[in-house]
């Protein structure tokens, strides 16, 4: 509330900013025993107050992975909690066995979708113009105990490294995007999404082709669970329940003396008089 959100992140309670919370508190008690809080300034950073020591940078517990946070001079801690349903997701998807399938994984951060990637078994190319970034992910592949796992870690920006595979003709059968708003590549190269998501979208699509099969397949499958859930008759069971319905219709048609279901004569059908409610 009051455009900041109250987390309890590992052994730590934070305070950081947050533009959606327009209103207020519903448990104010609960923000006075915050560890540390981050302040947001007009220029685009800010900066934390410790009211109580807090590491450098510790490690929770994300089932099935771990993660290393740190709090970074932007607030950010190199991890975002509402991706977990996309992990989730990834965590769900069909067990490739013994088919190689490798995910392309673009502004990939401090690597948690590439975590679960791994863990479900799919090789992984991590991209991402920040070196610091991409040793965090690195760091956080091996907390996690999945460094003997086929991964490729790329420092390069995006859109250039994308442009690349598809002239090389290099195919994945995945990809995962994340772009920020804004940003700079290795060299300085800005980034603006709304200047960039087409091109991106089409450079993806042109490195993913390979993945049509892989998709019926994954499609196939979702759709048979999603059915299986349902409570539907079998075509057998439908027709002649439909056969039923005729065979009533029939008879209530004799018993009316009209053709359809509309009104017919009687003391039933009558117009009500004036006062029957």
């Amino acid at each position: 509330g009051d455009l900041r959100k109250l987390e309890q992140v590992g052994p730590y309670r934070l305070i950081r900013y947050a533009p959606s919370a327009a209103y207020k508190p519903s448990q104010p008690d609960l923000w006075n025993d915050a560890d540390a809080i981050y302040h947001k300034n007009d220029k685009g950073g800010g900066e934390w107050e410790f009211r109580r020591a807090v590491a450098e940078k510790f490690t929770i517990e994300l089932p099935p992975f771990q993660a290393q946070v740190k709090l970074t001079p932007f607030g950010h801690l190199g991890i975002f909690p509402e991706q977990r349903t996309n992990w989730d997701f990834i965590l769900s998807l069909p067990d490739p066995g013994d088919e190689k399938l490798e995910v392309l994984n673009l502004f990939a951060y401090s690597g948690l979708s590439s975590l679960a990637c791994l863990h479900r078994g799919f090789g992984v190319c991590h991209v991402d113009s920040s070196k610091g970034m991409v040793d965090w992910a690195s760091d956080n592949v091996r907390l996690s105990h999945l460094a003997d796992r086929p991964i490729r870690y790329i420092v390069d920006d995006v859109m250039k490294f994308v442009q690349r595979e598809v002239k090389r003709g290099k195919r994945y059968h995945g990809f995962i995007l994340d772009p920020p708003t804004f940003g700079r590549g290795a060299k300085g190269e800005v980034f603006k999404l709304e200047d960039e998501m087409a091109r991106l979208m089409n450079d993806a699509a042109g490195v993913a082709q390979g993945v049509r099969r892989e998709f019926d397949t994954l499609f196939k499958t979702q759709a048979e669970r999603i059915l299986g859930d349902l409570d539907l008759v079998k075509r057998e069971e439908f027709e002649a329940v439909k056969d039923m319905a005729r065979l009533a219709r029939e008879v209530i048609e004799k018993r009316s003396g009209t053709d359809d279901f509309g009104p017919g004569p009687g003391p039933a059908n009558e117009a009500p008089r004036a006062g029957a409610s």
